[in-house]
């Protein structure tokens, strides 16, 4: 087996064979000698379009550490991409108001074949299932989380796939930030949070129907109401015990139809003007508990800004008109002779005769022929007399 000599030190062949490769490099340009161990960019300068190198061919920053790339986005780096959407932090798409595309939410939204005022009816009455914090839910959805202490809410798959209401009320959320959209949420609880901005509410959750924000310092808040404005399809606003001392800096919302802002700070009949002005759906106002509810002219003012009104503080305006037995029973049930009476209304009930006076209508008498017979009889049973003490 062949064997590789060890070169005699003091030869010119000793060494790694670097020096050889040295001594002809400066041969063939004089500057390398002189330039020593020194690196190519010490020599020539930085490499064209790249970046600082050191002896060993690493590329480094200014303090000689590996450079580290930062992590940027596709879009951050060549901008929008051709004719594709617009990808969020959490790889979901959407445009540049926030809300998910269209061909992703006729896909996702649980309850994206559903109409507003059917959503509505479904909040109303709680029709989905219910889960926690890390639940995951397999149906249209409401997060359980009030009280939980949450300083942030991250939605895990199923949940940003199925939640469609969220109750986190009673937690340390500083801003809306701290719960990360977009979400497919309808129904908002916000309540008793210490709340600084209402900032991308709009884009987070932009199909939310109704929210309540009760008691967090709404009057105090930056920008509050032009965020609550930017709620493409707010229909109901729960602002009880905000600190609200007026309406001055509320924006336009002719798409709400419900405001509950009791236990305010609100002095002035004036106010309700403003409001009418604003918010020009109503249908639904609770203004209880505020200065100006219990000053004369309340109720007058009311009716003369809010016509269209159908509940007030906390009560229903409609009027309740009693309909007739036509509208009430069909023809068929009105012309059946034995069909159980409701409210006297009908035969074999409440006929008079049996309590000693005579019926005047034959549809509810018992025996029409023999009607002042039954009468006595009854009057008679019953010991009824007169003031002359006859026997009646």
């Amino acid at each position: 087996m062949l064997r590789k000599e060890k070169a005699d030190p003091g030869s010119p062949a000793a060494g790694s064979g670097t020096s050889a490769v040295r001594q002809k490099r400066a041969e063939e340009d004089p500057d390398a000698e002189e330039s020593g161990k020194k690196s190519y960019q010490e020599v020539h300068g930085r490499v064209p379009g790249g970046p600082v190198r050191d002896s060993k061919g690493l590329a480094v920053q200014s303090t000689g550490r590996p450079t580290e790339r930062p992590k940027k986005s596709y879009e951050e780096v060549h901008g929008k991409m051709p004719g594709g959407p617009v990808i969020d932090e959490d790889g979901l798409a959407v445009q540049s108001t926030g809300e998910p595309l269209e061909s992703e939410s006729s896909s996702s939204d649980p309850w994206a074949e559903v109409s507003d005022e059917a959503a509505l009816t479904r909040i109303k009455e709680e029709e989905w299932e219910i889960t926690e914090v890390t639940g995951e839910p397999s149906s249209a959805a409401q997060l359980s989380a009030k009280d939980q202490e949450l300083v942030e809410f991250r939605a895990n798959a199923s949940q940003r796939r199925w939640l469609v209401s969220a109750d986190l009320s009673e937690n340390q959320l500083p801003n809306t930030a701290a719960i990360a959209g977009p979400l497919w949420l309808r129904h908002l609880n916000l309540g008793m949070n210490p709340l600084e901005s209402l900032d991308g509410l709009g884009s987070s959750f932009p199909r939310l129907l109704v929210l309540d924000v009760s008691f967090n310092e709404l009057g105090a808040m930056d920008g509050a109401w032009k965020a609550l404005a930017a709620i493409p399809k707010l229909q109901r606003l729960v602002a009880e015990g905000c600190r609200i001392q007026s309406f001055e800096e509320l924006q336009e919302m002719p798409q709400l139809r419900t405001l509950e802002v009791s236990d305010n700070l609100l002095e002035d009949l004036e106010e309700l003007d403003v409001l009418a002005g604003k918010c020009t759906s109503l249908v639904e106002l609770d203004f209880r508990e505020n200065e100006a509810w219990e000053k004369p002219g309340y109720a007058k003012k009311i009716d003369q800004l809010f016509p269209n009104l159908t509940w007030l503080d906390n009560q229903s305006r409609k009027k309740y008109v009693a309909k007739g037995a036509e509208a009430t029973y069909s023809a068929e049930t009105m012309r059946e002779k034995e069909v159980a009476a409701v409210d006297g209304m009908f035969k074999n009930e409440s006929c008079s005769c049996i309590e000693g006076n005579p019926c005047l209508d034959r549809a509810t008498c018992k025996d029409w022929a023999n009607r002042e017979k039954v009468a006595a009889e009854a009057r008679k049973k019953k010991g009824l007399r007169d003031d002359t003490g006859k026997i009646l």
